[in-house]
Protein backbone atom coordinates (compact mmCIF):
# COMPACT_ATOMS: atom_id res chain seq x y z
CA UNK A 1 0.00 0.00 0.00
CA UNK A 2 1.44 3.41 -0.99
CA UNK A 3 1.58 6.35 1.42
CA UNK A 4 -1.50 8.08 -0.02
CA UNK A 5 -3.57 4.90 0.32
CA UNK A 6 -2.28 4.37 3.85
CA UNK A 7 -3.27 7.92 4.84
CA UNK A 8 -6.82 7.35 3.57
CA UNK A 9 -7.23 3.95 5.26
CA UNK A 10 -9.86 3.62 7.95
CA UNK A 11 -8.29 4.24 11.35
CA UNK A 12 -9.93 2.24 14.14
CA UNK A 13 -9.41 2.39 17.90
CA UNK A 14 -10.92 -0.28 20.17
CA UNK A 15 -11.04 0.40 23.92
CA UNK A 16 -11.82 -1.70 26.98
CA UNK A 17 -13.04 0.98 29.39
CA UNK A 18 -11.74 1.08 32.95
CA UNK A 19 -13.75 1.27 36.17
CA UNK A 20 -12.96 1.87 39.84
CA UNK A 21 -11.51 -1.61 40.40
CA UNK A 22 -10.17 -2.42 36.93
CA UNK A 23 -7.63 0.24 36.05
CA UNK A 24 -3.92 0.51 35.49
CA UNK A 25 -2.15 0.08 38.80
CA UNK A 26 1.42 -1.04 38.13
CA UNK A 27 2.97 -3.63 40.48
CA UNK A 28 1.25 -7.00 40.97
CA UNK A 29 -1.43 -6.22 38.36
CA UNK A 30 0.05 -8.73 35.90
CA UNK A 31 0.02 -11.47 38.56
CA UNK A 32 -3.81 -11.49 38.73
CA UNK A 33 -4.88 -10.09 35.33
CA UNK A 34 -5.46 -12.23 32.26
CA UNK A 35 -5.33 -10.91 28.72
CA UNK A 36 -8.80 -9.87 27.52
CA UNK A 37 -10.10 -11.41 24.31
CA UNK A 38 -12.70 -8.82 23.35
CA UNK A 39 -10.25 -6.26 22.00
CA UNK A 40 -8.06 -8.66 20.07
CA UNK A 41 -11.04 -10.57 18.65
CA UNK A 42 -12.75 -7.37 17.47
CA UNK A 43 -9.46 -6.37 15.85
CA UNK A 44 -9.34 -9.72 14.03
CA UNK A 45 -12.94 -9.25 12.84
CA UNK A 46 -12.16 -6.00 11.00
CA UNK A 47 -12.79 -6.78 7.29
CA UNK A 48 -9.54 -7.13 5.36
CA UNK A 49 -10.86 -5.14 2.41
CA UNK A 50 -10.98 -2.01 4.56
CA UNK A 51 -7.17 -2.06 4.94
CA UNK A 52 -7.70 -0.50 8.34
CA UNK A 53 -5.08 0.71 10.79
CA UNK A 54 -6.05 -0.73 14.18
CA UNK A 55 -5.07 0.31 17.70
CA UNK A 56 -6.34 -1.22 20.94
CA UNK A 57 -6.24 0.11 24.49
CA UNK A 58 -7.03 -1.87 27.62
CA UNK A 59 -7.46 0.88 30.20
CA UNK A 60 -7.15 -1.65 33.00
CA UNK A 61 -3.64 -2.62 31.94
CA UNK A 62 -2.01 0.47 30.47
CA UNK A 63 -2.05 4.25 30.81
CA UNK A 64 -4.09 5.82 28.03
CA UNK A 65 -3.12 8.90 26.02
CA UNK A 66 -5.57 9.62 23.22
CA UNK A 67 -4.31 13.07 22.26
CA UNK A 68 -1.44 12.06 19.99
CA UNK A 69 -3.46 10.25 17.29
CA UNK A 70 -6.80 10.55 15.55
CA UNK A 71 -9.19 7.80 14.49
CA UNK A 72 -12.22 7.51 12.21
CA UNK A 73 -14.00 4.88 14.31
CA UNK A 74 -13.73 4.35 18.05
CA UNK A 75 -15.33 1.19 19.44
CA UNK A 76 -15.70 0.96 23.22
CA UNK A 77 -16.70 -2.15 25.14
CA UNK A 78 -17.98 -1.83 28.68
CA UNK A 79 -19.85 -3.47 31.53
CA UNK A 80 -22.16 -1.67 33.95
CA UNK A 81 -19.42 -0.26 36.19
CA UNK A 82 -17.32 1.01 33.28
CA UNK A 83 -20.26 2.45 31.32
CA UNK A 84 -19.90 6.00 32.77
CA UNK A 85 -16.28 5.99 31.62
CA UNK A 86 -17.37 4.66 28.21
CA UNK A 87 -19.91 7.46 27.88
CA UNK A 88 -17.23 9.98 28.81
CA UNK A 89 -14.99 8.55 26.08
CA UNK A 90 -17.82 8.80 23.55
CA UNK A 91 -18.20 12.50 24.29
CA UNK A 92 -14.45 13.05 23.99
CA UNK A 93 -14.04 11.25 20.67
CA UNK A 94 -17.19 12.75 19.15
CA UNK A 95 -15.70 16.21 19.72
CA UNK A 96 -12.65 15.02 17.80
CA UNK A 97 -14.78 13.91 14.85
CA UNK A 98 -14.74 10.14 15.36
CA UNK A 99 -17.69 7.81 14.81
CA UNK A 100 -18.30 6.18 18.20
CA UNK A 101 -19.59 2.66 18.84
CA UNK A 102 -20.61 1.08 22.16
CA UNK A 103 -20.83 -2.66 22.76
CA UNK A 104 -20.42 -5.23 25.51
CA UNK A 105 -22.56 -6.43 28.39
CA UNK A 106 -24.09 -3.12 29.50
CA UNK A 107 -24.98 -1.76 26.04
CA UNK A 108 -26.52 -5.16 25.25
CA UNK A 109 -28.73 -4.99 28.34
CA UNK A 110 -29.33 -1.21 28.11
CA UNK A 111 -29.12 -0.31 24.39
CA UNK A 112 -31.45 2.70 24.64
CA UNK A 113 -29.27 4.28 27.31
CA UNK A 114 -26.07 3.56 25.35
CA UNK A 115 -27.62 5.09 22.22
CA UNK A 116 -27.88 8.43 24.02
CA UNK A 117 -24.08 8.63 23.98
CA UNK A 118 -22.74 6.68 20.98
CA UNK A 119 -23.30 7.06 17.26
CA UNK A 120 -24.05 3.33 17.08
CA UNK A 121 -24.70 0.49 19.53
CA UNK A 122 -24.01 -3.22 19.11
CA UNK A 123 -26.36 -5.34 21.23
CA UNK A 124 -25.31 -8.97 21.52
CA UNK A 125 -22.29 -10.76 20.13
CA UNK A 126 -20.24 -8.79 17.65
CA UNK A 127 -18.85 -11.49 15.37
CA UNK A 128 -21.36 -10.56 12.65
CA UNK A 129 -22.51 -7.10 13.75
CA UNK A 130 -19.07 -5.45 14.14
CA UNK A 131 -17.77 -6.25 10.62
CA UNK A 132 -21.11 -5.16 9.13
CA UNK A 133 -21.04 -1.88 11.05
CA UNK A 134 -17.53 -1.12 9.78
CA UNK A 135 -18.55 -1.84 6.20
CA UNK A 136 -21.56 0.44 6.65
CA UNK A 137 -19.38 3.23 8.08
CA UNK A 138 -16.97 2.90 5.15
CA UNK A 139 -19.95 3.15 2.76
CA UNK A 140 -21.36 6.14 4.64
CA UNK A 141 -24.53 4.26 5.68
CA UNK A 142 -24.17 3.35 9.36
CA UNK A 143 -27.20 2.33 11.40
CA UNK A 144 -27.93 3.43 14.96
CA UNK A 145 -28.47 -0.09 16.39
CA UNK A 146 -26.98 -3.43 15.40
CA UNK A 147 -28.72 -6.23 17.27
CA UNK A 148 -27.26 -9.71 16.82
CA UNK A 149 -29.66 -12.39 17.98
CA UNK A 150 -28.84 -15.65 19.72
CA UNK A 151 -27.63 -18.53 17.59
CA UNK A 152 -25.93 -21.85 18.23
CA UNK A 153 -22.61 -21.14 16.52
CA UNK A 154 -20.19 -18.24 16.69
CA UNK A 155 -17.15 -17.56 14.55
CA UNK A 156 -14.05 -16.16 16.21
CA UNK A 157 -11.01 -15.70 13.99
CA UNK A 158 -7.58 -16.03 15.58
CA UNK A 159 -7.33 -13.03 17.87
CA UNK A 160 -4.86 -10.23 17.10
CA UNK A 161 -2.72 -10.90 20.16
CA UNK A 162 0.17 -9.08 18.47
CA UNK A 163 -1.56 -5.82 19.46
CA UNK A 164 -1.44 -6.56 23.22
CA UNK A 165 1.06 -5.30 25.76
CA UNK A 166 1.93 -8.83 26.87
CA UNK A 167 3.90 -7.86 30.00
CA UNK A 168 0.70 -6.45 31.50
CA UNK A 169 -0.91 -9.88 31.88
CA UNK A 170 -0.47 -13.38 33.19
CA UNK A 171 1.99 -15.26 30.96
CA UNK A 172 -0.59 -17.49 29.30
CA UNK A 173 -2.80 -16.81 26.29
CA UNK A 174 -6.58 -16.71 26.65
CA UNK A 175 -9.03 -18.62 24.46
CA UNK A 176 -12.81 -18.94 24.38
CA UNK A 177 -14.87 -21.87 23.11
CA UNK A 178 -18.37 -21.05 24.42
CA UNK A 179 -20.13 -17.89 25.60
CA UNK A 180 -23.31 -18.94 27.37
CA UNK A 181 -24.41 -20.82 30.47
CA UNK A 182 -27.61 -22.76 31.00
CA UNK A 183 -27.82 -22.10 34.74
CA UNK A 184 -30.55 -19.60 35.63
CA UNK A 185 -29.07 -17.87 38.67
CA UNK A 186 -31.05 -14.72 39.45
CA UNK A 187 -27.95 -12.57 40.00
CA UNK A 188 -26.09 -13.54 36.81
CA UNK A 189 -26.38 -11.63 33.53
CA UNK A 190 -24.67 -14.28 31.40
CA UNK A 191 -27.79 -16.28 30.59
CA UNK A 192 -29.64 -13.06 29.79
CA UNK A 193 -26.83 -12.02 27.45
CA UNK A 194 -25.92 -15.25 25.66
CA UNK A 195 -28.38 -18.00 26.54
CA UNK A 196 -26.70 -21.40 26.65
CA UNK A 197 -26.02 -22.31 23.03
CA UNK A 198 -23.24 -20.01 21.84
CA UNK A 199 -20.23 -22.12 20.96
CA UNK A 200 -17.45 -22.27 18.39
CA UNK A 201 -16.63 -25.15 16.11
CA UNK A 202 -14.18 -27.36 17.96
CA UNK A 203 -11.91 -27.51 14.90
CA UNK A 204 -11.59 -23.72 15.10
CA UNK A 205 -10.76 -23.78 18.82
CA UNK A 206 -8.18 -26.55 18.51
CA UNK A 207 -6.52 -24.89 15.53
CA UNK A 208 -6.22 -21.60 17.39
CA UNK A 209 -4.55 -23.32 20.35
CA UNK A 210 -2.20 -25.12 18.00
CA UNK A 211 -1.25 -21.83 16.34
CA UNK A 212 -0.57 -20.25 19.74
CA UNK A 213 2.16 -22.78 20.42
CA UNK A 214 1.84 -22.22 24.17
CA UNK A 215 1.96 -25.00 26.75
CA UNK A 216 -0.44 -23.09 29.02
CA UNK A 217 -3.88 -21.80 27.97
CA UNK A 218 -6.65 -20.07 29.92
CA UNK A 219 -10.24 -20.64 28.80
CA UNK A 220 -12.50 -17.62 29.47
CA UNK A 221 -15.80 -19.47 28.93
CA UNK A 222 -18.36 -18.60 31.65
CA UNK A 223 -19.02 -22.32 32.15
CA UNK A 224 -16.82 -24.47 29.95
CA UNK A 225 -18.41 -27.75 31.05
CA UNK A 226 -22.10 -26.84 30.96
CA UNK A 227 -22.66 -28.53 27.59
CA UNK A 228 -21.16 -31.86 28.56
CA UNK A 229 -21.16 -33.46 25.09
CA UNK A 230 -19.36 -30.45 23.62
CA UNK A 231 -16.87 -30.36 26.52
CA UNK A 232 -16.09 -34.07 26.22
CA UNK A 233 -15.34 -33.75 22.51
CA UNK A 234 -13.24 -30.64 23.11
CA UNK A 235 -11.20 -32.29 25.87
CA UNK A 236 -10.68 -35.40 23.76
CA UNK A 237 -9.32 -33.21 20.97
CA UNK A 238 -7.03 -31.34 23.36
CA UNK A 239 -5.23 -34.47 24.62
CA UNK A 240 -2.83 -34.77 21.64
CA UNK A 241 -1.82 -31.11 22.02
CA UNK A 242 -0.09 -31.89 25.34
CA UNK A 243 -0.98 -28.59 26.98
CA UNK A 244 -2.00 -27.40 30.44
CA UNK A 245 -5.12 -25.31 30.80
CA UNK A 246 -7.32 -23.51 33.30
CA UNK A 247 -10.92 -22.38 33.05
CA UNK A 248 -14.30 -21.94 34.71
CA UNK A 249 -16.59 -24.78 35.71
CA UNK A 250 -19.62 -25.38 37.90
CA UNK A 251 -19.54 -27.27 41.18
CA UNK A 252 -20.95 -30.29 39.33
CA UNK A 253 -17.64 -30.58 37.43
CA UNK A 254 -16.68 -33.94 38.93
CA UNK A 255 -20.15 -35.51 38.87
CA UNK A 256 -19.73 -36.81 35.30
CA UNK A 257 -16.70 -39.05 35.71
CA UNK A 258 -16.10 -39.42 31.98
CA UNK A 259 -16.07 -35.65 31.56
CA UNK A 260 -13.82 -35.11 34.55
CA UNK A 261 -11.35 -37.81 33.49
CA UNK A 262 -11.13 -36.32 30.00
CA UNK A 263 -10.56 -32.87 31.49
CA UNK A 264 -7.65 -34.20 33.56
CA UNK A 265 -6.17 -36.10 30.59
CA UNK A 266 -6.45 -32.99 28.42
CA UNK A 267 -4.30 -30.99 30.84
CA UNK A 268 -6.68 -29.29 33.27
CA UNK A 269 -4.57 -27.72 36.04
CA UNK A 270 -6.69 -24.88 37.43
CA UNK A 271 -10.41 -24.21 37.83
CA UNK A 272 -12.34 -21.12 38.89
CA UNK A 273 -15.50 -22.29 40.63
CA UNK A 274 -18.47 -20.35 42.00
CA UNK A 275 -19.14 -21.74 45.48
CA UNK A 276 -20.94 -18.45 46.23
CA UNK A 277 -22.30 -19.22 49.72
CA UNK A 278 -22.50 -21.60 52.67
CA UNK A 279 -26.19 -20.72 53.12
CA UNK A 280 -28.83 -23.09 51.75
CA UNK A 281 -31.39 -20.28 52.01
CA UNK A 282 -29.27 -17.87 49.96
CA UNK A 283 -28.55 -20.39 47.22
CA UNK A 284 -32.23 -21.34 46.98
CA UNK A 285 -33.36 -17.72 46.71
CA UNK A 286 -30.90 -17.04 43.89
CA UNK A 287 -31.73 -20.34 42.08
CA UNK A 288 -28.14 -21.56 42.37
CA UNK A 289 -29.46 -25.11 42.52
CA UNK A 290 -26.34 -26.80 41.13
CA UNK A 291 -24.42 -26.18 44.36
CA UNK A 292 -24.34 -28.84 47.10
CA UNK A 293 -22.81 -27.23 50.18
CA UNK A 294 -22.23 -30.56 51.94
CA UNK A 295 -20.17 -31.73 48.95
CA UNK A 296 -17.84 -28.70 48.80
CA UNK A 297 -15.04 -30.26 50.83
CA UNK A 298 -15.04 -33.57 48.94
CA UNK A 299 -15.18 -31.66 45.65
CA UNK A 300 -12.05 -29.66 46.50
CA UNK A 301 -10.28 -32.81 47.72
CA UNK A 302 -11.13 -34.60 44.48
CA UNK A 303 -9.77 -31.76 42.37
CA UNK A 304 -6.59 -31.57 44.43
CA UNK A 305 -6.10 -35.34 44.18
CA UNK A 306 -5.89 -34.95 40.40
CA UNK A 307 -3.46 -32.04 40.55
CA UNK A 308 -6.00 -29.27 39.91
CA UNK A 309 -5.81 -25.95 41.78
CA UNK A 310 -9.01 -24.11 42.69
CA UNK A 311 -9.90 -20.43 42.82
CA UNK A 312 -13.19 -20.33 44.70
CA UNK A 313 -15.53 -17.36 44.39
CA UNK A 314 -18.03 -16.24 47.03
CA UNK A 315 -20.80 -13.65 47.13
CA UNK A 316 -21.76 -11.59 50.14
CA UNK A 317 -25.10 -9.94 50.79
CA UNK A 318 -27.48 -12.63 49.61
CA UNK A 319 -30.85 -12.60 51.33
CA UNK A 320 -29.96 -15.52 53.58
CA UNK A 321 -26.76 -13.84 54.81
CA UNK A 322 -26.45 -12.37 58.29
CA UNK A 323 -23.49 -10.54 59.88
CA UNK A 324 -22.79 -13.65 61.93
CA UNK A 325 -22.78 -16.02 58.93
CA UNK A 326 -20.48 -13.75 56.93
CA UNK A 327 -18.03 -13.47 59.81
CA UNK A 328 -17.80 -17.28 59.83
CA UNK A 329 -17.15 -17.46 56.09
CA UNK A 330 -13.35 -17.10 56.23
CA UNK A 331 -13.01 -20.02 58.66
CA UNK A 332 -15.35 -22.15 56.54
CA UNK A 333 -13.23 -21.36 53.50
CA UNK A 334 -10.10 -22.36 55.41
CA UNK A 335 -11.70 -25.76 55.97
CA UNK A 336 -12.06 -26.25 52.22
CA UNK A 337 -8.32 -25.66 51.60
CA UNK A 338 -8.84 -23.58 48.46
CA UNK A 339 -5.74 -22.30 46.68
CA UNK A 340 -7.16 -18.84 45.99
CA UNK A 341 -10.39 -17.12 46.93
CA UNK A 342 -12.22 -14.13 45.51
CA UNK A 343 -15.12 -12.17 47.00
CA UNK A 344 -17.83 -9.99 45.54
CA UNK A 345 -20.88 -8.30 46.94
CA UNK A 346 -23.97 -9.48 45.10
CA UNK A 347 -24.84 -6.86 42.51
CA UNK A 348 -28.23 -6.40 40.79
CA UNK A 349 -27.13 -5.80 37.22
CA UNK A 350 -29.85 -4.23 35.07
CA UNK A 351 -31.65 -6.85 33.02
CA UNK A 352 -31.36 -9.62 35.63
CA UNK A 353 -34.15 -11.09 37.72
CA UNK A 354 -32.29 -9.92 40.82
CA UNK A 355 -32.49 -6.31 39.65
CA UNK A 356 -36.19 -6.61 38.89
CA UNK A 357 -36.89 -8.20 42.28
CA UNK A 358 -34.93 -5.66 44.32
CA UNK A 359 -36.38 -2.78 42.33
CA UNK A 360 -39.92 -4.05 42.98
CA UNK A 361 -39.07 -4.26 46.69
CA UNK A 362 -37.69 -0.71 46.73
CA UNK A 363 -34.20 -1.91 47.70
CA UNK A 364 -32.08 -0.39 44.90
CA UNK A 365 -30.03 2.44 46.43
CA UNK A 366 -28.53 3.99 43.30
CA UNK A 367 -28.60 3.88 39.52
CA UNK A 368 -25.08 5.26 39.29
CA UNK A 369 -23.61 2.34 37.34
CA UNK A 370 -20.04 3.21 38.35
CA UNK A 371 -20.78 1.56 41.71
CA UNK A 372 -21.94 -1.68 40.05
CA UNK A 373 -18.46 -3.23 40.19
CA UNK A 374 -19.27 -6.04 42.66
CA UNK A 375 -17.19 -4.34 45.34
CA UNK A 376 -19.70 -1.64 46.36
CA UNK A 377 -23.07 -2.21 48.03
CA UNK A 378 -25.75 -0.72 45.77
CA UNK A 379 -28.87 -2.17 47.44
CA UNK A 380 -30.44 -2.58 50.86
CA UNK A 381 -29.42 -5.98 52.28
CA UNK A 382 -32.08 -8.08 54.02
CA UNK A 383 -30.41 -8.53 57.43
CA UNK A 384 -27.93 -5.67 57.85
CA UNK A 385 -27.22 -2.12 56.82
CA UNK A 386 -25.42 -1.34 53.55
CA UNK A 387 -22.47 0.02 55.55
CA UNK A 388 -22.25 -3.16 57.62
CA UNK A 389 -22.16 -5.30 54.48
CA UNK A 390 -19.50 -3.08 52.91
CA UNK A 391 -17.35 -3.42 56.03
CA UNK A 392 -17.82 -7.18 56.11
CA UNK A 393 -16.77 -7.44 52.46
CA UNK A 394 -13.51 -5.65 53.22
CA UNK A 395 -13.03 -7.72 56.38
CA UNK A 396 -13.26 -11.09 54.60
CA UNK A 397 -10.88 -9.88 51.87
CA UNK A 398 -8.32 -8.74 54.43
CA UNK A 399 -8.55 -11.80 56.66
CA UNK A 400 -8.43 -14.25 53.74
CA UNK A 401 -5.20 -12.72 52.49
CA UNK A 402 -3.33 -12.36 55.76
CA UNK A 403 0.30 -13.42 55.48
CA UNK A 404 -0.43 -16.40 57.76
CA UNK A 405 -3.11 -17.73 55.41
CA UNK A 406 -0.97 -17.09 52.32
CA UNK A 407 1.92 -18.99 53.92
CA UNK A 408 -0.39 -21.89 54.75
CA UNK A 409 -1.60 -22.11 51.15
CA UNK A 410 2.00 -22.02 49.98
CA UNK A 411 2.97 -24.90 52.27
CA UNK A 412 -0.09 -26.98 51.35
CA UNK A 413 0.37 -26.62 47.59
CA UNK A 414 1.36 -29.85 45.87
CA UNK A 415 2.82 -28.14 42.80
CA UNK A 416 3.31 -24.66 41.35
CA UNK A 417 4.03 -23.20 44.79
CA UNK A 418 5.75 -20.05 43.65
CA UNK A 419 3.18 -19.31 40.96
CA UNK A 420 0.51 -19.73 43.63
CA UNK A 421 2.46 -17.48 46.00
CA UNK A 422 2.62 -14.73 43.38
CA UNK A 423 -1.12 -14.99 42.75
CA UNK A 424 -1.88 -14.84 46.48
CA UNK A 425 0.33 -11.79 46.94
CA UNK A 426 -1.35 -10.15 43.96
CA UNK A 427 -4.75 -10.82 45.55
CA UNK A 428 -3.48 -9.43 48.86
CA UNK A 429 -2.42 -6.24 47.10
CA UNK A 430 -5.82 -6.02 45.39
CA UNK A 431 -7.65 -6.52 48.71
CA UNK A 432 -5.62 -3.82 50.44
CA UNK A 433 -6.19 -1.38 47.58
CA UNK A 434 -9.94 -2.01 47.68
CA UNK A 435 -10.03 -1.13 51.36
CA UNK A 436 -8.04 2.07 50.89
CA UNK A 437 -10.07 3.19 47.87
CA UNK A 438 -13.53 2.53 49.37
CA UNK A 439 -14.34 6.23 49.31
CA UNK A 440 -17.89 7.48 49.09
CA UNK A 441 -20.56 4.79 49.20
CA UNK A 442 -23.97 4.92 47.48
CA UNK A 443 -25.91 4.72 50.72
Amino acid sequence: MNNAAHDSALKILIILARDSTYHYNGIFRSSVTYAPLTLTTLAALVPEELHARIDIVDEGAQPADYDEKSWNVVGITCCASSSPRAYELCDYFKKRGAFTVLGGAHPTLMPEEAALHADAVIAGAGDQAWPQLLRDVAAGLPQKLYRQGLCSRIHHPVARRDLLRKKAYLPMPTVIATLGCGNRCDFCAINHLWGNQYRRDIDEVVEEIRILGSKMVLFLDPNLTYNKDYAKELFQRLIPLNIYWGGLAGTDFTSDRELFDLAVKSGCKAILMGFESFSHVSLAIERKDTNDIEAYRDLVATLHSRGIGILGTFMLGLDGDTPESLKQMVTQIDDLALDLVRFAVITPFPGTRLFDRLKAEGRILTHDWSYYDQEHVVFQPRHMSPAALQNLLHDVWQRSYSMQRIFKRFCNAREGRFLLLGANLGMRHYARRLSKAEGQQPM
